[in-house]
């Protein structure tokens, strides 16, 4: 058996095209930065819409000694 393996390099035409898959690929690493992103535009852009729809600013109260 070894010597099949060794005379044919495998048989390359086997092998899962899943292996030839970048890591980021295969983890959904591209995915996951995607849905991130948007998640944070649509956070910026429904806080600016709540802003102008009721008419109020968020301000941060400091606090005075």
């Amino acid at each position: 058996m070894k010597q099949v393996v060794s005379v044919t390099g495998g048989a390359p035409h086997l092998r899962s095209p899943a292996l030839l898959v970048p890591w980021y690929q295969k983890f959904y690493v591209d995915l996951l930065v995607l849905l991130i992103a948007a998640w944070f535009i649509l956070k910026i852009v429904l806080k600016r819409v709540w802003r102008t729809v009721s008419g109020t600013k968020v301000d941060v109260k400091k606090k005075s000694d």
